[in-house]
């Protein structure tokens, strides 16, 4: 949602591209860039399927998700990344770019994360309950862990200029605020029309139904799965159903021993 957002703020509420160009090909993910190789392959995919033409034209244009056309390309850049600041470029904070960091509570974050194998790769994450991906979570087995170090990097630069460290539930809190705090970091300024409707725009129920971010696309290739959605509640506090008892225990453990010695504390959900 963060990222939707961004890119709406700075092309002024642009609504009818998201029409025609999903959010990854808008903010291509720079990680995604360097792991998946040659990303043509989904339009090899394609071919092989009898698709409509936009979907068939979304699987080709991945191909032009590259680290080459990435350096190439003029203009004002979007640009993701699940990657930790340690590994990227060690220019980072001097090159200018503005840099928003998203942090979330990890007990929402673990659950999100276990949604999000089950939607792309259905077979293998079938048999993984939500214990036995925790327990991997937790002992840092899982891709971007580990997670505190991760966010710890962050929080030692939430001051450097031109960063902005958030947390997730804040915005979904106050969905409002937190378009205005965007806009004011971005240098941007919206009426409050402009914000009413961008946050009528992010509301969750429409969000989820956004084919320019739910990734249906990816259904449609075959390559996720339809018994599960890409994007599922929003908000925060979920973690209520899977994190309970002897678990409700371990994790709240974790955080506690984890965030010794800082100063760092999550929104209450």
């Amino acid at each position: 949602m963060h990222c939707e957002m961004v890119w709406q703020i700075e092309n002024d509420l642009d609504f009818k591209t998201v029409e025609n160009v999903i959010l990854i090909h808008r903010f291509p993910i720079i990680d995604l860039c360097l792991s998946m190789g040659d990303l043509s392959l989904m339009g090899v995919v394609a071919d092989t399927l009898t698709l409509p033409n936009d979907i068939r034209d979304i699987a080709t244009r991945y191909s032009t998700l590259t680290i080459d056309n990435l350096a190439k390309s003029e203009g004002r850049r979007f640009i993701r990344s699940h990657l930790p600041i340690s590994l990227l470029s060690p220019s980072f904070f001097q090159s200018g770019c503005k840099v928003i960091y998203c942090a979330r509570n990890p007990k929402d974050l673990v659950v999100s994360y276990y949604h999000i194998l089950q939607f792309f790769k259905p077979k293998e994450s079938e048999s993984v309950s939500f214990k036995a991906f925790w327990n991997a979570f937790r002992s840092n087995w899982t891709i971007y862990s580990p997670y505190f170090e991760h966010l710890k990097e962050a929080w030692k630069k939430r001051n450097e200029k031109n960063f902005m460290f958030l947390f997730y539930e804040d915005t979904m809190k106050d969905l409002k605020q937190g378009i205005v705090n965007m806009a004011e970091f971005l240098g941007k300024e919206l009426t409050n029309d402009q914000q009413e409707r961008l946050v009528d725009y992010l509301n969750i129920d429409r969000f989820k139904k956004n084919k320019s971010v739910n990734c249906q696309h990816l259904c449609d290739l075959g390559v996720a799965s339809t018994k599960n959605e890409f994007i599922r509640e929003g908000g925060s506090g979920g973690w209520r159903k899977y994190f309970f008892g002897d678990l409700e225990v371990e994790v709240e453990e974790w955080i506690s021993e984890n965030l010794k010695n800082t100063d760092l504390v999550f929104p209450k959900d």
